[in-house]
């Protein structure tokens, strides 16, 4: 089996326009939320919501060009605009080499299109069709960089990037591709998702003090935030990335994939199903409990979810439960829906690549029922060898991904 390393980062987050923006925001405990602009929320219980800042538009026009840019939405523009950012960083050449063994996967739950615009009937679109197929990610990837290995998207709703990176993992695993390009990407931050969201009361409607609104693990947490953002892996074959010298992020190990078959919407009572997929993720990484210092959690701010979590860590982990670092970034980026999985296994290489664990921001009242290193409030230095980074979809669609400093 080949060892899979990660060769190349990028992000587009609702705390910055690139990946040093991003990870800078965040190690410094800064957040992303704030009002909706995108639309008017006057009829709206829910204002508020993690955005991409200004300037993406910009970001946009050098690298795409105009004729293709408007055939696809803005999560399309932006997982595009972020693989061309990962792929600048990996250093790699997609025009040497085989392509039929480069390819991709990328997480999306649909392209973001509106569905008014979508059934607008009044007005000629030549790009209906192409604007809404889900398959649009990796197919406007592999024009650009004329790659015609395995292509795919991956929609498991918030752990569809996690799924991705697994599907990834193992066509360079089994030796039948050198480079996937991988990732997420979501930009749902539409009167339809954010109204579907309300009504089933799983958004935070705390427009009074928006940064203050997505607090994970927190006692006075009431919801999550959307966000929105992308997030793209280069992965390599260990083989391919010593023949050409690369810099190593990580090492990315089988992620692990599971279903809960629980409830369409609500995670396994007491985190029965997420321990069960912590626990297969660190025996396919060949992984103890003690050897994990750092988990990069769902914590999406729900009250339940978050309880379970805690409770699923201290089933797998036991005794090393408290001794792990904690943290959930959705604190700061929101719940990037399809596309969290990706933003935060980016951001996990960088505690990796940094030795710094990012913090888990608004933590002020500690649940009584929660007694776990959250790091609360500031990030912190320390050595970081192995991370977890967890994605606990509805549907039941589990996905944990162990990322290791690469020796």
């Amino acid at each position: 089996m080949e060892r899979v390393v990660i060769t190349g980062l990028g992000l587009i987050s609702p705390l910055g326009l690139n990946l040093k923006e991003s990870w800078e925001n965040c190690v410094e405990g800064r957040s992303g939320v704030g009002a909706i602009t995108h639309f008017d929320t006057t009829d709206f219980k829910v204002k508020i919501a993690a955005q991409v800042p200004e300037g993406f538009d910009d970001l946009v026009a050098p690298r795409v060009k105009k004729r293709i840019r408007n055939q696809m939405t803005r999560s399309v523009q932006m997982c595009s605009v972020t693989t061309q950012m990962a792929v600048e960083d990996s250093g790699f050449d997609f025009s040497q080499g085989d392509s039929d063994r480069y390819g991709i996967a990328i997480g999306a739950s649909g392209t973001d299109y509106p569905s008014d615009e979508m059934a607008d009937v009044s007005v000629f679109n030549s790009s209906r069709i192409v604007r809404s197929m889900s398959n649009a990610f990796p197919a406007w990837i592999s024009l650009h960089y004329g790659l015609t290995g395995p292509s795919f998207t991956v929609g498991t709703a918030c752990s569809s990037a996690g799924y991705a990176m697994a599907f990834a993992y193992d066509q360079i695993a089994l030796g039948l591709c050198d480079v996937m390009i991988a990732g997420g990407a979501c930009c749902a931050i539409m009167p339809e998702f954010v109204a579907g969201f309300s009504d089933i009361q799983a958004m935070s409607e705390r427009e009074a003090k928006p940064e203050e609104a997505s607090c994970p693990f927190d006692a006075r947490r009431d919801g999550f935030v959307m966000g929105e953002g992308s997030g793209v892996l280069i992965l390599e074959s260990l083989t391919s990335a010593r023949k050409r010298g690369a810099h190593i992020y990580a090492e990315l190990r089988r992620p692990a994939l599971l279903g809960e078959a629980y409830n369409i919407v609500s995670p396994g009572p007491d985190g029965v199903g997420m321990a069960r997929c912590m626990n297969v993720a660190l025996k396919q990484a060949g992984l103890n409990p003690s050897d994990v210092d750092y988990i990069n959690a769902h914590g999406t701010s729900t009250p339940l979810n978050d309880l379970y979590e805690a409770k699923a860590i201290q089933r797998t982990f036991g005794d090393d439960a408290k001794k792990i670092a904690i943290s959930s970034t959705k604190s700061m980026t929101g719940h990037c829906l399809a596309a969290a999985g990706a933003v935060e296994a980016v951001l996990s290489c960088m505690a990796i690549e940094t030795s710094t664990i990012p913090p888990t921001l608004n933590l002020n009242e500690r649940d009584a029922g929660i007694d776990l290193d959250f790091v609360p409030l500031v990030s912190r230095h320390a050595n970081v060898n192995a991370v977890l980074s967890n994605s606990f979809a509805f549907g039941g669609h589990n996905a944990v991904v162990p990322l290791v400093k690469f020796k």
